[in-house]
Parts: C-alpha cells; structure tokens; sequence
C-alpha cells in the first residue's frame, strides 16, 4: 500500500513535521493518524514496512510509530523473532 496522507496545501504539509505510521491494521493506522494531525503532526501511514521501504517520504519524518507485534513484512524476508 502506498502512503496514505491527507491532501492539504503545500505551505501546510512542509510546516508540520512528518510521523511515518506503519500499522497492519487499517483501524489502528486511522487511529493513530487522528491523534497525530491535532498533535501538530502530519502521519505518513504505511501497511506494511516494505511499502515504507520502496517508497519512503521525501522529507524526513521526525519519528517512527511501528506495530511491534508484527515486523510487518509481508513475505519471510521478516520475521517478528
């Protein structure tokens, strides 16, 4: 899955700082990325860490939330350990 974000002009977006979110769960990805925008960050939310991985943001993001009980790969090239 490609980075979902919400459109909003471009002055907006590079004025908030990035926070990848990469969540299995599509419940808990919206979750989470309702919490971050009232925070005062922009969520760039990823399905899995591959899709992160092929496509990262192309500004760097200023924190990382990850599901920890899944490494989040979709093939055995990962494993949770």
């Amino acid at each position: 899955m490609a980075a979902e974000a919400r459109p909003m002009d471009e002055d907006h977006a590079r004025a908030l700082p990035l926070v990848v979110v990469i969540e299995d769960d599509p419940a808990s990805r919206k979750t989470l990325a309702r919490v971050l925008r009232p925070g005062g960050y922009e969520p760039v939310l990823y399905d899995f860490a591959e899709a992160f991985l092929s496509s990262p943001p192309q500004s760097s993001p200023i924190g990382l939330l990850l599901d920890v009980h899944r490494v989040a790969c979709r093939d055995s090239s990962c494993s949770a350990g």
